[in-house]
């Protein structure tokens, strides 16, 4: 968003400079201001409203026409993207409706006549005391442009001036072609590149080679069992006659279709086929070629597949056509290419151009490896693992579907750009290898993987220079489930097929219109709200409709925003207004609505709302739903899927290592199976349970997995396999005494490493903005309260109501005699005084130090978001000359993100203490010791600042949710607070205890 608003301020920039180049505009910013500011006798004098209305009626000044223009470019209308669709979707049917209402409107006005025409009505009404809704234009309102009414204009403009100006036919086409209507181009989509070919990007899904390799893979793993349960293989005359229908249906082929088939003679398909195995995976069909049915569709357009069906093919020409769909975003540019440069008759280019686009998802290989390993699909029947083999890379050396075709090998891990290529983003071969590799190998896009894998670098070099050697065997953990019971099968399939069940009847509902999955999910949402009469916006209350699923008028919303937790799950989702979805923005609810901080949406509406939605979304709506959601079930369902993914990059970037040999994965079910079997969870817990608050239960697991072997899990999987009562049934040896000591030893001596926050970007400013309370109007009983905020009544704290700055609200809402109540007592409490006396919100003096005065509003300030570090000092204790011997007193300079904008700063000595001597700087997460008052030596995590009392937030480096502990930085410094660091593998670093 940033880099957007830079350069379209680089872009105005630009055309002013050359409207003054071209004598339309003064050439000093100062003239410029002057000239341009509205007059007491004519206000109206320069208004680019005015101008640009009677540009098209009579000859302008240069600097008149220079306003007119340079105001035209600023606005440039909606502008229809040709893949994006966005005038058919939800968002775009409430544009084209104002479009369409607007261009009614003008008749043969042009928009800047429009707009002042509108301009002086409004002005009318305001003297006759009428109020108006104002000219600007937007998503909501009733008329929208499109870039084609600021075309109009220009041109309308131009044909009346060009006579009146010394301006050339090149000055007119490059002020409209580079500024008055100048269209950023659209970033490329990334695709990442091909798991074989790694020079070569992924290919398009949805193109003619794309769904080929798709259906040719089914075709090919298809399989049919009898009666007898015996599996058959398909035939020559089954195989192409499931592959005409795969190519010649408009839909879906189910497997119900399949089985009615009947050959030539009259005798079926597939005699005694009961079920197919794709079938039995939970699929009801076959997915037919869109392409092919597309094209079908289109009489103009079947000669494109005929050809290329035909015994030459067509060179690849229709693909070709294809990518250009996917990837020309403008229409012009598409039709000039594809009748010039594919000789396309018109009358095929317009019915490809009215197509709607294809999608834009990419397969995992390039196309160069769809088109080598397509036609032994098509001609062997191979399936997809065999016909790898059949393939060669560029170097020569045969292709196998699991590994990756240039896979070095290393002595130690290299950055994993260098070995995961096909699924890299962002690279650029430009870049040095050795000085830049994340630059030059591009990242992966999960930011937790990206971390993970960096992690595992760093951690597994360090490890082979400790050692001398690499490991020749890795265990890894991967984060899935063994091998479920036949009942829990039989629990899932049932909850599969209710949910099938379930979209089919959806289906059948709205039979007149062909469903995607999104709209299916859109409708299960809304069914959610409640019954059919009582289905309302959660943020606004207001009725949602059927027709406004499909109108644009509701949409799907993240109730806790995605950008900030990721989260797709129905869970997280529900059914709201377009403009109150749109004001909530990227917030939680609970951040952008309570204290009725959003025009035309009352906190206490959202409450109400929200209390007919599932218990599972209604804590969303609460003040610290995103601390909740870091903390309970929803992260650690995030994180698994993350994990399971980390696991599966991880064993093939530890493959590269020479000297490997095995690479053994282990499932997470099993760990803690013999974790609890070997009561290594008593360890870190009273009981034989996992204590997931203590960080070190991961090195408890990594023993464990160190200690699986192949047998042990060979083992394991099939008694897990045979139980019948739904629990393991595991035979292991006994874990050795000494082994349970030695692990037992090893971990009490552990040093959790954490990864530091040292950046300093960050949030500046709460949310919240502070009044300054004059020094005549303080309050006597609270001087010290020098600055106000508004809240909502029902939300404040007893500690609060003490501070309402209005003395009568206060002394009524004190006589409730709040003191002998527990907080949800006085909240109920304030509830009933809010409704008796329609009090909603009040006025609160606050005693901060830390809120800072906005410049541009004096009047107004707010407080740091958080810091970004602290420097701790020590000054000698005692007067300047008479100074106490090693007697010193500490503490804690904070610098906020309000001051690092552009890095911190190096330390800066206080003013008021001159003799201060710098200590450390430390940042959150970093590590430190201090010796408590014991003499033993604590080791601690920095978590946070606690600025107005000189203190740290501190706590244990072992818990994994700690509570906060406020220490006294003077108190720390009087005890040997000192900062150490931790080495990958678990060794101090840092200042002798």
């Amino acid at each position: 968003m940033r880099r957007t608003r830079d350069r379209g301020k680089t872009r105005l920039r630009a055309y002013m400079k050359e409207l003054v180049a071209l004598k339309l505009m003064p050439k000093t910013r100062k003239e410029r201001d002057r000239l341009f500011q509205a007059s007491g006798n004519n206000p109206h004098a320069y208004n680019p409203y005015r101008l640009r209305a009677e540009a098209v009626a009579r000859p302008l000044t240069p600097h008149e026409l220079g306003r007119a223009l340079f105001h035209l470019g600023l606005r440039r209308g909606y502008k229809s993207n040709r893949i994006a669709q966005e005038l058919d979707d939800d968002d775009g049917g409430k544009l084209r409706d104002g479009m369409n209402t607007l261009s009614q409107e003008l008749g043969s006005r042009t928009l800047g006549q429009f707009l002042w025409e509108k301009i002086l009505e409004d002005e009318e009404c305001h003297k006759q005391g009428f109020s108006t809704s104002g000219i600007r234009f937007r998503g909501m309102d009733e008329f929208y442009p499109n870039r084609q009414m600021y075309a109009q204009e220009f041109e309308a403009i131009r044909k009346k001036q060009s006579s009146h100006h010394n301006l050339k036919l090149d000055d007119w086409d490059r002020l409209r072609d580079r500024y008055v209507l100048f269209q950023w181009p659209l970033s490329p989509v990334e695709r990442g590149h091909c798991r074989f070919y790694t020079s070569e990007p992924r290919h398009w899904k949805d193109t003619p080679i794309g769904h080929d390799f798709r259906i040719y893979q089914e075709l090919n793993n298809l399989r049919w069992f009898d009666a007898n349960q015996k599996e058959h293989p398909l035939d020559a005359e089954q195989r192409s006659a499931v592959l005409k229908l795969l190519t010649t249906r408009r839909s879906e082929v189910r497997f119900d279709a399949l089985r009615n088939q009947r050959k030539t003679s009259g005798e079926q398909l597939f005699a005694g086929c009961i079920r197919f195995n794709l079938e039995i995976a939970g699929r009801k069909g076959l997915k037919h070629h869109a392409v092919a049915a597309t094209l079908a569709r289109e009489s103009a357009l079947t000669p494109l597949w005929e050809a290329r069906c035909s015994e030459n093919g067509d060179g690849g020409k229709l693909d070709d056509i294809y990518e250009d769909l996917l990837e020309i975003n403008e229409q012009e540019e598409l039709r000039r290419k594809l009748s010039e440069d594919y000789k396309l008759a018109s009358n095929v280019v317009e019915t490809l151009l009215r197509m709607r686009p294809p999608t834009r998802s990419t397969d995992h290989v390039s196309r160069k490896f769809m088109e080598r390993i397509v036609p032994i699909l098509r001609d062997q029947g191979l399936v997809y693992s065999e016909a790898v083999r059949e393939l060669t890379d560029d170097k020569g050396e045969s292709l196998h579907h699991s590994r990756r075709s240039n896979l070095e090998k290393f002595s130690k891990l290299p950055y994993y750009g260098q070995i995961l290529q096909d699924s890299m983003l962002g690279a650029d071969p430009g870049q040095d290898s050795n000085s830049e590799p994340e630059k030059h190998f591009g990242k992966i896009g999960n930011p937790t993987v990206h971390v993970a894998l960096n992690s595992l670098r760093r951690v597994v070099n360090d490890l082979i220079d400790h050692f001398g050697s690499s490991p020749v065997e890795i265990h890894v953990e991967l984060a899935r489930e063994l091998k479920q019971p036949r009942f829990m099968r039989d629990e899932i399939s049932k909850r599969q097929t209710k949910e099938r069940q379930r979209n089919d009847g959806i289906r059948a509902m709205f039979r007149d219109r062909e469903l995607s999955g999104l709209d299916i999910k859109k409708i299960k949402l809304w069914e959610e709200l409640g019954n059919r009469l009582e289905r309302r916006c959660p943020f606004s209350g207001e009725q949602i409709s059927c027709a406004d699923l499909w109108n644009g008028d509701a949409e799907i919303e993240h109730i806790l925003p995605f950008s900030r937790t990721l989260d797709d799950s129905m869970a997280n989702l529900t059914i709201a207004k377009k403009w109150a979805n749109q004001r909530k923005g990227n917030r939680t609810p609970y951040e952008a609505f309570h204290g009725d901080r959003e025009r035309g949406i009352l906190w206490e509406t959202v409450q109400e709302m929200a209390s007919r939605l599932p218990p599972n979304k209604q804590w969303r709506f609460g003040p610290d739903a995103m601390r909740r959601y870091e903390e309970e079930s929803d992260f650690l369902a995030r994180q698994l899927t993350d994990n399971a993914y980390i696991a599966r990059a991880a064993m093939e970037y530890l493959g590269c290592l020479s000297e490997v040999e095995h690479i053994v994965p282990n499932r997470g079910r099993l760990t803690a199976l013999l974790r609890g079997k070997w009561r290594l969870n008593t360890i870190l817990s009273d009981r034989n349970s996992k204590n997931r608050e203590d960080h070190r239960h991961h090195a408890i697991d990594a023993a464990v997995v160190g200690l699986t072997n192949r047998s042990l899990l060979n083992k394991v999987s099939q008694n897990t396999a045979r139980g019948t009562d739904g629990k393991v049934h595991i035979q292991v040896p006994d874990l050795a005494e000494q082994l349970f000591s030695d692990i037992q030893s090893q971990v009490h001596k552990i040093l959790v490493a954490f990864k530091q926050d040292h950046g300093w970007q960050g949030p500046m400013y709460e949310r919240s903005a502070y009044g300054f309370v004059p020094d005549q109007q303080l309050d006597p009983d609270l001087p010290d309260h020098q600055l106000v905020i508004r809240k909502p009544l029902v939300e404040l704290k007893k500690k609060e109501c003490a501070h309402i700055r209005d003395r009568n609200i206060r002394e009524k809402i004190l006589a409730l005699d709040l003191e002998t109540m527990s907080e949800n007592e006085v909240k109920r409490a304030l509830a009933r005084f809010s409704d008796e006396h329609g009090i909603r919100r009040v006025r609160i003096l606050v005693k901060d130090q830390t809120v800072m005065r906005i410049l541009s509003a004096p009047y107004k300030g707010y407080a740091p978001e958080s810091y970004v570090c602290c420097d701790i000092w020590r000054k000698p204790k005692g007067r300047p000359g008479a100074w106490r011997s090693n007697a010193y007193k500490y503490f804690g300079h904070y610098w906020p993100y309000t001051e690092t904008a552009d890095g911190i700063p190096p330390p800066k000595r206080p003013d008021n203490a001159a003799n201060a001597k710098f200590v450390m700087r430390l940042f959150k997460d970093d590590m430190v010791e201090y010796n408590d008052e014991h003499g033993r030596i604590q080791t601690m995590r920095l978590t946070g600042f606690s600025t107005t009392n000189n203190k740290l937030d501190m706590a244990p480096h072992t818990e994994a949710n700690p509570r906060r502990q406020r220490i006294s930085i003077n108190v720390l410094g009087q005890r040997g607070l000192r900062k150490i660091w931790v080495g990958p593998r678990g060794q101090r670093r840092g200042p002798a205890k």
